[in-house]
């Protein structure tokens, strides 16, 4: 009786690297949703919209070599010179931290999101 292996090891890699850019995709989506209705109720009364550039500007950023997400409003968007001040506050406002607020509070959230991307088709 004879016993072939076949090394299968490239697609599983391959299948891998696939679900995980995909899942960092749906993270940086799910975070930009998570993110605009923080701005929108969390806040009570003093929701973050006022003309709505500062919510049209939120952007999300995936590097797949880090395997990161990131958010935030990008350097040069209109938005970018006050986000900031909204975001840490100045000694005329309180602060408002949608990012921090949006990202940390719902962790499970996102954890479950990449949960099911990193295992489709395995």
């Amino acid at each position: 009786m004879s016993v072939k292996f076949e090394d299968h090891s490239k697609q599983a890699k391959d299948a891998v690297d696939g679900n995980v850019k995909r899942a960092l995709t749906a993270i940086g989506i799910a975070g930009l949703e998570l993110i605009i209705d923080t701005m929108n109720t969390g806040y009570g009364s003093r929701p973050i919209y006022l003309t709505g550039t500062l919510q049209r500007d939120q952007k999300y950023r995936v590097d797949e070599e880090d395997r990161s997400v990131s958010w935030g409003v990008l350097q040069g968007d209109v938005s970018a010179a006050y986000a900031v001040y909204v975001h840490e506050g100045t000694y005329r406002m309180a602060k408002r931290p949608w990012l921090k607020d949006a990202i940390m509070g719902n962790k499970d959230k996102l954890r479950d999101v990449a949960e099911i991307y990193l295992k489709k088709g395995m």
